[in-house]
């Protein structure tokens, strides 16, 4: 029994006079597959076009309109953190129901969150808990979304407030360029949360976002805020839709509808078609994520030779954005694998004269960068970054 509460969730019961405003009033529409005409007249769905800046808030029915117009592009990213017996099981859930849907995903099942170092490449869809605020590859110089992007961090004041772009998660996704998220402005207890696999199941079978986040809240009158455009549906588009126009999708989101469909044909036990079709599409589509999982599937079946035309491609690229900079180094990794570290070199020497590369992932990457130089004879490289490690160490020493 509290007082406290978010404005957005006594809105949800304006058609419902006379009710405590000291407590929590259970949601009629939570988890209600085929709600009556009643029960959806008790609940006025709200969300908030809202952020650190008036721009970020505008932002958010624009980016809500680019993605209709394509569908979901990028991987989906999982953060389970080994926290507690009801948490973590919707997340593994959340990461099986991203599986289903094809998505390429990471999953961290480690304590805390994602390191900076995690991969996070087209961050599409993202689930994950615990901390006060936004942190690890989040807070890399120059981090974006991809358009259209799905984020929920479960936190007790994950929305305390929406004017920081540093600070507590809810408004730091969106100045990040998240296009739908929700937060909590009080401890709301963790069984009156959006649980993350709810919300994700009504939009991934065309719910609006403004549909997902009643079907997904346990209580009305209580903490919990819905950010985003009310009428966005991410899964308008189908993936089979995508797949036939992709030379109409933007150019650095297109491989990832390749990179879905591979994973689709391979749970249907068709690898090698799958491989056929990504071999084929890289050519019209190239990305350095295609390539990647191209190259781990041919290290799979023993075939280092194919593995290294996979990521042929990678040692030429000039730029790497921050949202690739892990994706460069797990590509510099296969590279190695496949037993051609002069290439992988070459890709490390871009990534390593990445200015803005924070001193925290030039300290974790320097020493696999030098097994790369040491195994391509390159001895100069070798004793540069040698140099630069020993260095960059001493001055992490003396702080």
């Amino acid at each position: 029994r509290t007082n406290a509460g978010a404005v957005d969730a006594e809105f949800g019961l304006l058609a419902l006079p006379n009710y405590p405003i000291n407590a929590f009033v259970p949601n009629p529409l939570f988890q209600n597959e085929r709600p009556s005409a009643q029960e959806l007249a008790q609940v006025v769905q709200v969300s908030r076009l809202d952020g650190p800046t008036a721009e970020d808030a505008n932002a958010l029915v624009d980016r809500a309109v680019a993605a209709e117009r394509t569908g979901l592009l990028g991987r989906a990213y999982v953060d389970i953190a080994n926290r507690d017996n009801l948490g973590d099981p919707w997340l593994e859930t959340t990461a099986r129901q991203l599986a289903a849907l094809g998505f390429d995903c990471s999953v961290d099942r480690e304590p805390g969150t994602m390191p900076a170092t995690a991969r996070i490449d087209a961050p599409v869809l993202y689930f994950g808990w615990y901390s006060g605020a936004i942190d690890g590859p989040f807070r890399l110089p120059g981090f974006r979304f991809a358009p259209g992007a799905i984020a929920l961090h479960i936190h007790s004041y994950s929305a305390a407030t929406l004017r920081q772009s540093n600070g507590a998660w809810t408004g730091a996704l969106v100045a990040r360029g998240v296009t739908a998220t929700v937060g909590n402005v009080h401890e709301p207890y963790l069984h009156f949360t959006h649980p993350p696999h709810l919300l994700l199941r009504a939009l991934a079978r065309g719910a609006t976002l403004g549909e997902a986040g009643c079907f997904a809240l346990p209580a009305l009158s209580w903490h919990a805020v819905l950010i985003g455009d009310p009428l966005y549906r991410p899964f308008a588009v189908p993936l089979g839709e995508q797949v036939a126009t992709l030379a109409k999708l933007p150019p650095a989101l297109a491989p990832y509808a390749v990179l879905r469909r591979m994973r689709q044909l391979d749970a249907e036990g068709r690898r090698d078609e799958a491989i056929a079709w990504a071999v084929t599409a890289q050519r019209d589509v190239p990305g350095l994520a295609v390539g990647a999982a191209l190259a781990r599937w041919f290290l799979d079946r023993g075939d280092p030779d194919a593995a290294g035309k996979a990521l042929g491609f990678a040692p030429a690229i000039e730029t790497i954005p921050a949202n690739e900079w892990a994706l460069a180094r797990e590509a510099a990794q296969l590279l190695d694998a496949a037993g051609r570290p002069g290439r992988a070199t070459e890709l490390w020497r871009t990534l390593l004269a990445t200015q803005s590369l924070p001193v925290e992932l030039r300290l974790a990457w320097l020493p696999e960068a030098l097994k790369s130089a040491r195994g391509a004879r390159e001895d100069a490289q070798f004793q540069s970054w040698q140099t630069e490690l020993a260095a960059l160490t001493a001055s992490a020493e003396k702080k």
